[in-house]
């Protein structure tokens, strides 16, 4: 039984966010590097200059949303752990699932809304997210190019 979001494609899965989601932190180490190794830019053109600043600018942002991100991927990721998962991990793990358990549940009372509608629309929200971040990463590296070149 696969999800589906309101336009019929299939929402991805926990597993598949997750490594979409590693994947753009490798580009957002990858541009932060770039970034160190482009400074000082004191012989740099006025356009290269303003280009790194943008870049660096988006970077910040970058920074911020993959800190939500994470948190949005850890939730995700025990939303969709079985039972014996989360009682196998115990300590923190298993009070985080049981306040993501009474999260779900207060949503679902107080938004009368289906739970598989809920579960859908959290992982449909974080690949929203990630493209987000994809889009900014993608201009941020953009931006690091014409910053870099001679």
């Amino acid at each position: 039984m696969s999800n589906t979001t309101t336009s019929g494609a299939a929402t991805p899965t926990a597993t598949e966010l997750q490594a979409r989601f590693e994947a753009l932190q490798n580009r957002g180490q990858a541009l932060a590097e770039t970034l160190q190794g482009l400074a000082p830019l004191k012989e740099a053109s006025q356009d290269q200059q303003e280009a790194f600043l943008l870049a660096f600018s988006d970077f910040k942002l970058l920074q911020k949303l993959f800190e939500g991100a994470q948190e949005a991927a850890n939730g995700i990721n025990i939303l969709h752990a079985s039972k014996e998962e989360i009682e196998a991990a115990g300590g923190i793990v298993a009070d985080i699932a049981e306040l993501a358990k009474e999260v779900l549940e207060t949503m679902i009372d107080q938004l009368g809304v289906g739970e598989a509608a809920v579960r859908s629309a959290i992982v449909t929200d974080f690949g929203r997210s990630l493209d987000l971040i994809e889009t900014i990463t993608a201009r941020a590296e953009a931006q690091a190019q014409i910053a870099g070149k001679k």
